[in-house]
């Protein structure tokens, strides 16, 4: 035990740390993060060609992913921000790199190290704030994340309920989306960051099917047809920063 916590108090010992405990409360592939991402977008004038790029604070948690373009209704602004323990505090999105109000703003409440309530407010037609709260496996995965409207414009008599959204994995750990979707046995991209698993909601381990060429560490850098998407835009390429 006295060994475990004094590697745990170098960074550079980090990735030992994640290779004995995956999945849980760090990243399981700490030797890459994602940079640049490719991908087209089908927009009113057809489809186009976008860049988004992702920076990082100094913990190497994601900040902010924008676009080369702006696409009001198409291309958004999204912003991370963490607390002084660098726990995600808020994510945010935008409609333009520069605007003041976000179309989007949750704010997270934690038991511990672990994410128990996402407090949303915002949407593109009017205001409305939704509680939700999670439920997790033991592999440390939301499985349930139950809602409740907690203030809306209009009568609470008009609020609809909201039904649970229930999230299943196979046996081999991969999201259930339907059976038209098969995976590759290669490393997801989205298990870069924790953060990236934690706002899409998906902590599957290999990715859909499409993409056609890999990098040394087993994470897909170039895409064909695929149905995956990071945000906004479906998957041509990924560019990442690796040690």
């Amino acid at each position: 035990m006295v060994l475990l916590f004094v590697l745990i108090q170098f960074s550079g010992c980090q990735k030992f740390i994640d290779k004995i405990f995956p999945g849980h409360t760090h990243n399981d592939y700490t030797e890459c993060r994602i940079k640049h991402i490719t991908g087209p977008l089908y927009g009113y004038d057809g489809i186009e060609e976008v860049i988004a790029t992702v920076e990082y604070n100094k913990a190497e948690n994601p900040i902010s992913l924008t676009y080369n373009k702006e696409r009001a209704y198409l291309l958004f602004s999204h912003y991370m921000t963490y607390d002084n323990l660098n726990r995600l505090q808020g994510y945010r999105v935008y409609f333009n790199v520069g605007d003041e109000v976000p179309i989007y703003d949750h704010r997270y409440g934690y038991s511990g190290d672990r994410i128990v309530s996402d407090t949303s407010t915002g949407g593109l037609t009017g205001y409305i704030k939704i509680l939700s709260t999670f439920e997790y496996d033991s592999k440390g995965r939301i499985v349930v994340e139950n809602r409740k409207i907690i203030d809306f414009e209009g009568s609470p008599d008009t609020w609809e309920k909201l039904d649970p959204i229930i999230y299943q994995y196979d046996s081999n750990d991969n999201k259930v989306l339907g059976d038209e979707y098969t995976y590759d046995n290669k490393v997801n991209f989205r298990r870069t960051n924790k953060v990236w698993m934690f706002i899409m909601r998906n902590y599957s381990q290999n990715n859909l099917q499409g993409a056609t060429d890999y990098n040394e560490h087993g994470l897909p850098v170039r895409f064909d047809n695929s149905k995956d998407y990071l945000f906004d835009i479906g998957l041509t390429s990924i560019d990442y920063d690796c040690e």
